[in-house]
């Protein structure tokens, strides 16, 4: 892919191509914490030009002091100077740098997986309640099933892809219930699709009406709680 510098800072003359090998070239000198931090502290325009002087830099050279020095080096501390001392870098940059200098971020050297029964977790440390969690979800129902996630805010999203589970409705997020037809689309789908278990006991008002609360009490009832997490399992058949 190649992006024209031309659409966003037109008739500069400073750069008129920068591809995605001098991106990567211009990361592997500025450090990759710092091209993170920079992505999230200055605006988008700023950042692709800033890369890409880097970039262009690589075959000059400048002198100081009677000193010879690579042009895109130089171009790099000070870069890496005036986003330290940019908004937000003592919040965004400089806790990455560190912990990368200290080895708490860098590529992986262990094992390839920490939790031997969630692939899909790889190597990263994961809570262990989370873990457990992810584990019942897996132990509890099939490949197949359905579960169903009516934990609060953004939650449960990462125990539905540890544990490879699919939601029976296409709604991700309770939020997402913002009015009565769609509460309505929602517990067609639970009846079409009953799930095998429910993350979750009681969230649910205002987003859920009281036939969907109701349904959901009527057929799950308490299997096991993992922290604040509450999963519910299928009521026996009577």
């Amino acid at each position: 892919m190649l992006f024209h510098l031309s659409q966003v800072v037109p008739d500069q003359g400073v750069v008129t191509l920068l591809s995605r090998r001098q991106l990567l070239s211009a990361g592997g000198i500025v450090g990759l914490p710092l091209v993170h931090g920079l992505l999230v502290t200055l605006p988008c325009g700023l950042d692709l030009l800033l890369v890409s002087l880097l970039a262009d830099a690589f075959a000059s050279r400048t002198r100081f002091a009677g000193v010879e020095f690579p042009l895109a080096a130089c171009l790099g501390l000070l870069l890496a100077y005036g986003t330290c001392r940019s908004y937000g870098a003592t919040v965004l940059l400089w806790p990455r740098i560190q912990a990368t200098l200290h080895g708490e971020e860098m590529p992986s050297r262990g094992p390839k997986y920490a939790c031997p029964t969630l692939h899909r977790a790889g190597d990263i440390r994961i809570p262990e309640e989370t873990v457990r969690a992810a584990e019942y979800i897996r132990a509890q129902s099939q490949p197949q099933d359905f579960v169903f996630n009516r934990l609060s805010f953004m939650d449960g999203g990462d125990l539905m892809f540890l544990a490879n589970r699919r939601n029976p409705t296409r709604f991700d997020t309770l939020a997402e219930l913002t009015w009565g037809p769609q509460q309505k689309e929602l517990l067609a789908d639970l009846r079409r699709n009953p799930p095998a278990l429910v993350l979750g006991d009681s969230y649910g008002a205002p987003y859920l009406d009281a036939e969907t609360l109701a349904y959901l009490a009527s057929g799950w009832e308490l299997g096991q709680t993992f922290g604040d997490v509450a999963i519910m399992k299928r009521r026996a058949a009577r």
